[in-house]
Parts: C-alpha cells; sequence; structure tokens
C-alpha cells in the first residue's frame, strides 16, 4: 500500500505560517493597552477618562478594548513582553483552527485547505502582531463561519449564540462593526431577521453603552488626521509584506469570476467580500479581515467551478509562503527575539527615566506612535502629550499642520507651553545660508532639527539613531542644562560643524568632551 502524504501537507502548511507566528511583538499601541490594564488592576474599574496625557486629562474616554487589555495585561503579568508574543502565538493557531473548520464546511480536500491556510499565513503577515483585532478576527471567521454554514445547509446561528458572541466581541475591539455589516447582507438573502437585532442588543452590553457607536463615527469622521497615520493609508505594491494580501485580490476576482459561469457564486458572500476588499485596498489595517475571508471563500469558487488542485502545488505554495515570509520578517528578529523596538523611542525613554531629577514633570511632547511606549515606560507620573487612542486624533492634526514650517512648528511648541521636545532623527536636510564676517556667503544643508528648534530657545540634550530629545532653556536647572548640553555634536550636521571647525570657532576639547559623553551614553549610538 502506497503511504498518504497528506501529514505533510500539514507540516508545510505550519511552516509556512511560521514567519507569521514567530514574528517578534513590534506594534507600538500595545504599550496603552498595557497602560490600560495597569490602571484596571490597580483600580479594578474600566477606565471612563483619560489619566496618562498632560493635554487631554480627564477627558471623557470610553474604553471600547477593555476586555482585551486585562487578556493582554495578564499575559504580560505572567511572562513580560514573552508572555505577550506567546499569546499572540495562540491567538494565530486559535484563528488557523476556526478557518480550517470553515474551509471543512465546503467539503474541501486537504490540498485545497492546506493552500487556504497558506496564503492566509502569509496574508496575515503584515497583522501578525500583538494587537486587539487579533481577538476580533477570531470573532470575524466565526461569525462568517455561521453565515455560511446558514448559507450551505440552512442551520441558523443560535439566539443565545448570536447575543453572547456580539456582547464579547464589542468588549473586545470595534470590530464587531463589521460582523454587524455582514449581518445584514445575509439578513437580505433571508437570514432570520431577529439575529441582527439580537446581535445590536448584544453590542449594548458594555462599560460605555450606546456611546461605543459614537465612538466608531468619531473613527469614521478622521478625515484628514488619517493621512498622518501609516497605517490608515492604502496598501503599498511596492511593500513586499502586502504582496499576498494583495495577491488575493484577483485570485478573489478570478475566483468569483468562474464560480458566477458555473452558477455557483451566492451574493451575500461575493458582496461581503467585495466590500473588504474595498477597504483594504483604502486602509492597509483592514487588509486582514479581507484575508480572513477571501482565502476560504476564492478557494471554495475555484473547487466549486471544477477546477483541480494537485497536492504538489498545495506544498509548493506552502514553501513559497515559507521563504517569502522568512525574507520580509528576518532583519526585524524572526525567531530571534520576543519584541522589537523599532517604532518605539526606547533609547529616549530609558534616557528620561535616567534623568527624572532635571526634566520630571516638564511638559512632554512626543510623536502620535510614541505615546503608548512614553506613558506605558514612564508611568502616569510624567503624562505624554498623545498617543494613539482616538482621543489624540485632533491633536495629532494640529501638530501636522504645524510642522508644515519651522515658524508654525516652534510657535505650536510655544502655544502649547511645550518643556521637552521629543522628535524624529531622521536625515530631513535644509538649505541655509552662513554669513561670514567679511560679507561673505555659503550655503549648507542642515538637519531640520537647527530651524525648527532654534538654538537659542532649545537644548539638544540627547539623541540615537531614532530620537532626538530637547529641553527648553528656561525650563531645565541650568546646572543639569550645562552639563547634558550637546552644542557642537549634533546629528547629521557634520557640514556645518567642519566648516565652523576649520574657522576655529568651535572649542576643541567641549567637542571631544561631547563625543567622549556620547560615547559613554548607553542609550545614544550614531
Amino acid at each position: 500500500m502506497t503511504r498518504s502524504w497528506t501529514p505533510w501537507l500539514w507540516v508545510l502548511c505550519l511552516a509556512a505560517a511560521l514567519p507569521a507566528l514567530l514574528l517578534p511583538v513590534s506594534n507600538p499601541d500595545l504599550f496603552w493597552h498595557l497602560s490600560a490594564a495597569r490602571r484596571m488592576f490597580e483600580l479594578r474599574n474600566v477606565p471612563r477618562e483619560d489619566w496618562l496625557s498632560w493635554t487631554m486629562s480627564g477627558a471623557a474616554w470610553v474604553d471600547f478594548e477593555w476586555m482585551t487589555q486585562l487578556i493582554l495585561g495578564a499575559a504580560y503579568r505572567a511572562g513580560g513582553l514573552a508572555g505577550v508574543w506567546f499569546l499572540k502565538i495562540a491567538l494565530l493557531l486559535f484563528a488557523a483552527w476556526r478557518l480550517d473548520k470553515w474551509l471543512k464546511l465546503y467539503g474541501l480536500a486537504d490540498e485545497w485547505r492546506t493552500m487556504g491556510l497558506a496564503l492566509w499565513s502569509a496574508a496575515m503577515l503584515p497583522g501578525a502582531d500583538a494587537r486587539p483585532e487579533l481577538f476580533s478576527l477570531i470573532f470575524f471567521i466565526e461569525w462568517f463561519r455561521l453565515l455560511e454554514q446558514w448559507r450551505v445547509n440552512g442551520r441558523a446561528p443560535g439566539a443565545l449564540l448570536t447575543a453572547v458572541l456580539f456582547a464579547l466581541w464589542a468588549n473586545l475591539h470595534a470590530g464587531f462593526a463589521y460582523g454587524l455589516a455582514l449581518a445584514a447582507a445575509y439578513t437580505a438573502a433571508g437570514l432570520p431577521r431577529h439575529l441582527i437585532l439580537l446581535a445590536l442588543a448584544g453590542t449594548l452590553v458594555n462599560p460605555g453603552g450606546w456611546r461605543l457607536y459614537a465612538v466608531l463615527a468619531a473613527h469614521a469622521r478622521t478625515g484628514e488626521a488619517a493621512a498622518w497615520i501609516n497605517e490608515w493609508k492604502p496598501p503599498e505594491l511596492s511593500n513586499p509584506w502586502r504582496w499576498a494580501e494583495l495577491a488575493l485580490v484577483p485570485l478573489s476576482a478570478v475566483a468569483a469570476a468562474f464560480a458566477f459561469r458555473r452558477g455557483r457564486l451566492a451574493w451575500a458572500p461575493a458582496v461581503s467580500l467585495a466590500a473588504l476588499a474595498a477597504l483594504g485596498l483604502r486602509h492597509a489595517r483592514l487588509g486582514v479581515y479581507f484575508a480572513s475571508a477571501g482565502a476560504p471563500l476564492a478557494l471554495s469558487w475555484l473547487a466549486a467551478s471544477g477546477m483541480r488542485l494537485r497536492r504538489e502545488a498545495a506544498a509548493a505554495l506552502c514553501l513559497l509562503c515559507l521563504g517569502w515570509g522568512a525574507a520580509c520578517a528576518w532583519p526585524y528578529g524572526l525567531a530571534r527575539r520576543v519584541f522589537n523596538d523599532r517604532f518605539v523611542p526606547s533609547g529616549a525613554a530609558a534616557f528620561l527615566e535616567a534623568e527624572r531629577g532635571g526634566l520630571a514633570g516638564k511638559r512632554l511632547y512626543n510623536p502620535w506612535g510614541w505615546g503608548g511606549y512614553l506613558g506605558w515606560r514612564l508611568g502616569p507620573g510624567w503624562p505624554v502629550f498623545q498617543d494613539g487612542r482616538y482621543l489624540f486624533h485632533p491633536l495629532l492634526l494640529e501638530s501636522a499642520r504645524a510642522s508644515a514650517d519651522a515658524a508654525g512648528w516652534t510657535a505650536f511648541l510655544e502655544r502649547k507651553g511645550v518643556e521637552v521636545a521629543l522628535l524624529e532623527n531622521v536625515p530631513l536636510m535644509l538649505p541655509t545660508t552662513r554669513r561670514y564676517a567679511d560679507g561673505s556667503e555659503k550655503a549648507i544643508a542642515r538637519p531640520y532639527y537647527t530651524s525648527y528648534m532654534p538654538r537659542e530657545r532649545w537644548a539638544l540634550v540627547y539623541f540615537d539613531p531614532k530620537t532626538l530629545v530637547f529641553a527648553r532653556r528656561d525650563a531645565a536647572p541650568a546646572r543639569w542644562l550645562q552639563a547634558h548640553e550637546f552644542r557642537w555634536l549634533k546629528p547629521y550636521d557634520d557640514p556645518a560643524r567642519e566648516d565652523a571647525l576649520s574657522r576655529g570657532e568651535i572649542p576643541l576639547k567641549e567637542l571631544e568632551a561631547e563625543q567622549a559623553r556620547c560615547a559613554a551614553m548607553p542609550f545614544s549610538r550614531m
């Protein structure tokens, strides 16, 4: 008897999922979720107002992800960031299990199911982080599967199950809105109407009640602010991390066309998937919902159209997904670390912690994406300017507009009363003109911060490859400032420094002292 090699397909399927499973945690928003969990553990209630920032302190906040935060916080308490990483792996595996059950609903052979799971794992790579969306995806997959189960064999979801599912979902993540949209589509196709009413009622069982929908409306009205949040922009074909997700779009379209020609295309799942594809192509963060529906539906349509799939082709796809995913994720610490700090100012946070005596309590400015980490690391005793919560969309837009020119930026900092500012250390060079005593001039390109943070008002006190830290001169103690300021050693400012050195304008001993101080700092490396 020839031994079946189907089990090897599943081994290869698991291998294809390894890049997504073993990708380190790097989500900067994780940390304000952990801050919320820490507060709930301490106060035994769900946060209802802001306590992490000085700009929005006391403002009403509907925490619609409180249950997710408690789970993340429990994982962190159990094992630190490694515990959060293991939780992420468990959630992805659980989602894959439910997706496989969805694939089984159509009676697909092992090779089709293997291909579907491999495609889904590859498309999940950009979203395979410790995010509340992972909880939402599990509910999304299960709800879509239950709706398809009703369409395929007439078994409608139970009334109690529907109410409980949406009650839990609404306390884990706002993705329940997609579940309601699916329910509406299938109700139009004949699903019992009482189920959508029960789903709506279930979503109101949350600490914010009906105000949860006001939060959804606020997210829908982000408008111009969305242009300044990278993950809210459309996915780009130039980004290889998005290739599998984007490849599912034409694959789904072709599969739908084949199924339609054979009279096997149902309109409810087809319209739902088309809407999810449109959302995913407009908003990169929503691509995981499209991928989670596109993989099972597209393959079911291909199989229903009479197409055959060889096991060798499914195995080859698994290996392709493994190689592609590993190539994308390896530079970011795949399987070598549990946390990658590429999106957070870890060095600057360590510096601020070490220098609390000179800077603690000063009004801090930080970019949008860094606030969650800083608030968690520094604690409520040193509130941040803004973080990734919806509360700060107006501040994000205001700061983005102010950054258009140096005058607008300096006025913005003055208007807000900022005393310590964290900025990105990027080689953004601006043209400047140096005028000498003899009347001659020289054009020198200098880093943006020399114009945006004028030296007479701001002192550079720390820098590393990601971050610049400035202290306002009249806010920091004079002795502390004298010991920490970098007057001559500044990143990306080599041409201006060399020009000043050539003219004897920089005291060599002071420059050497700054170089030695920089080299001795455990946080700063350039």
